[in-house]
């Protein structure tokens, strides 16, 4: 006997083109989402990636009952995530899914994607309510229902480029309830990883150049052996290394502009600061004042207000 395979989310929504594209876009980055190296700890190394999504590439027509294989995969699936768009409520399958779904695995593990209109008219009625039972001093129960607002992504653009760059957002607001995170954490530590990587990368293309320094240096003490040829190649290579050192802070100087300018503030700071000294006397890192500008530019030293 087969075993069913089990699915982190479930993607439901309306087969249209933008509908259909936002859904594919969301897939594929849900796909390659990786837990940063940071929150790894709390997890099991089989859980460090989200690792199958299920979307149903063809829309069925409506039956009395939902597909064995449709009813399947949104029983293995933990989470439902639907895209909104005011083409969705009309789809009575997709009814049906979130329907089936919220039975099976009830309202708080449903998300939702906006990709186009306004919430009052893209997000379907099942999603803006749950039942809740109650008792009255009788003993009588009673399932009434009660709105709620859905926890949604907004990644609402007519530009290709900043719907992506919204949906790499949307991505986090989806993975952290997977998680059991909130979203802002989970965004600080992603953030805090991504400015390593520039920060590794960077420093990587400083040692390469400090290697190569190195190499010639060795091969100059090869070539000649004279003592005092030996002492100046030393006293260069020093000097390159604090060359190199200070380009690498000068590099970052210009990171820290490019991320203000996008906006990200916060990158901006994390960048600048990771290439100045802890202090006036620490001989390992050379200070440059055009480092320091950017760190103050990146916290606002420099802005007026009115």
């Amino acid at each position: 006997m087969n075993k069913s395979k089990h699915y982190n989310a479930f993607i439901s929504y309306r087969h249209s083109q933008l509908d259909s594209s936002v859904a594919i876009s969301l897939h594929r980055k849900l796909e390659r989402f990786r837990l940063p190296t940071n929150l790894r700890k709390g997890y099991p190394k089989d859980k460090w990636k989200i690792e199958r999504v299920f979307r149903d590439e063809d829309e069925l027509p409506l039956a009395d009952n939902l597909s064995d294989p449709i009813e399947e995969a949104l029983k293995n699936s933990d989470f439902l995530i639907v895209i909104c768009t005011p083409r969705l409520p009309e789809s009575k399958w997709c009814a049906k899914e979130i329907e089936t779904f919220k039975k099976l695995h009830g309202q708080d593990h449903i998300l939702a994607v906006l990709a186009e209109g306004e919430p009052e008219d893209s997000f379907p009625e099942a999603i803006c309510y749950k039942e809740v039972e109650k008792v009255d001093e009788n003993g009588n129960r009673t399932v009434e229902r009660v709105s709620i607002e859905p926890l949604a992504a907004d990644a609402r653009s007519d530009d290709p480029r900043k719907r992506s760059k919204m949906l790499d957002d949307a991505v986090l607001r989806m993975a952290a309830p997977m998680y059991g995170l909130g979203y802002d954490d989970l965004k600080q530590r992603h953030r805090e990883q991504r400015i390593k990587r520039i920060a590794a990368a960077s420093a990587l293309a400083a040692g390469v150049f400090f290697i190569f320094g190195l190499v010639c240096m060795i091969l100059g003490l090869k070539i000649n052996s004279q003592k005092n040829l030996i002492a100046e190649q030393h006293v260069k290579l020093e000097k390159q290394y604090r060359e190199e050192q200070i380009k690498y802070a000068e590099s970052m100087a210009v990171v820290t502009d490019t991320l203000l300018k996008e906006g990200l503030r916060q990158d901006a700071v994390y960048a600048a600061r990771d290439a100045m000294p802890d202090s006036m006397s620490d001989e390992n890192v050379p200070y440059v004042p055009s480092t320091q500008y950017a760190l103050c530019k990146a916290l606002g030293k420099y802005t007026m207000y009115n």
